[in-house]
């Protein structure tokens, strides 16, 4: 399943009992304006939160003018970030689609020039840095996940590796498969965005990425990550298609 390219930018966002999802979406709605942008929320088995409930007051606000936003939802047991991305990317119609963390706040206008500064460049990904606020101080803060990629190239590399379980490992393999497949990765250093911090036991519940499935030690992720030869990786032909998933169109 993949759709016809019709919007510009698709901006895809997993979430899993993540209480600052509201704060963020409400940031990047503002921005996410008619037909040139959509908004994709992958729900990946969150528990405590209804997040459909909060998405739909966050579009419900009088500033947000998107005219495509849609949620997804997997009721799964084990976070992954890999499948719940490639999921968003078998929904999604844009040409271009960006990666975003749902704890992030957005800076006024930083989707508009993400696409200013790759357009007419298919080759180009951009990796998109940010800050972070801790113990009163503002610090530079990477985020290696959140990524303006070309759709063709995602694809050409087949997404994420479904097999990282959580999160953490599979962005930079993601982001070295890039690379490899001829694809220039560009550092936006003006930073567009802020990390909202949470606690250790809040990132616990994500489930940081320790393990490839299959059980195998944290020595075999990092193998994988670094592999030199490693481009497309092995899913399955139905990647980014879990069994069973909810479709909302918000709006």
């Amino acid at each position: 399943m993949v759709f016809a390219r019709s919007a510009t930018v698709s901006v895809i966002t997993c979430v899993r009992d993540k209480k600052q999802f509201s704060e963020s979406a409400a940031t990047i709605l503002r921005q996410v304006c008619g037909f040139e942008y959509e908004y994709i929320v992958v729900d990946w088995g969150s528990r405590t939160q209804d997040v459909l409930k909060e998405l739909k007051a966050c579009a419900a606000s009088k500033e947000v003018t998107a005219t495509s936003i849609r949620y997804l939802q997997v009721k799964a047991k084990v976070f992954n970030r890999g499948l719940a991305l490639n999921l968003g990317f078998r929904w999604a119609t844009g040409q271009w689609v960006l990666t975003f963390d749902c704890d992030l706040l957005v800076k006024e206008k930083y989707l508009k020039g993400l696409h200013g500064i790759a357009k007419g460049s298919p080759k180009l990904c951009l990796w998109c840095l940010g800050t972070e606020k801790a113990d009163g101080q503002i610090r530079r803060w990477c985020g290696s996940g959140i990524m303006l990629i070309p759709f063709d190239a995602l694809y050409s590399i087949a997404g994420y590796d479904e097999s990282f379980q959580g999160y953490g490992e599979e962005d930079i393999d993601f982001r070295n498969r890039l690379m490899r497949a001829g694809y220039k990765i560009q550092k936006v250093t003006k930073p567009g965005w802020v990390h909202m911090t949470h606690s250790h036991k809040e990132r616990g519940q994500a489930q940081f990425c320790a393990r490839v499935s299959g059980g195998h030690n944290p020595n075999t992720y990092r193998r994988l990550r670094n592999d030199n030869d490693r481009i497309v990786v092995p899913n399955k032909p139905d990647w980014g298609q879990p069994s069973k998933v909810k479709h909302v169109e918000v709006k």
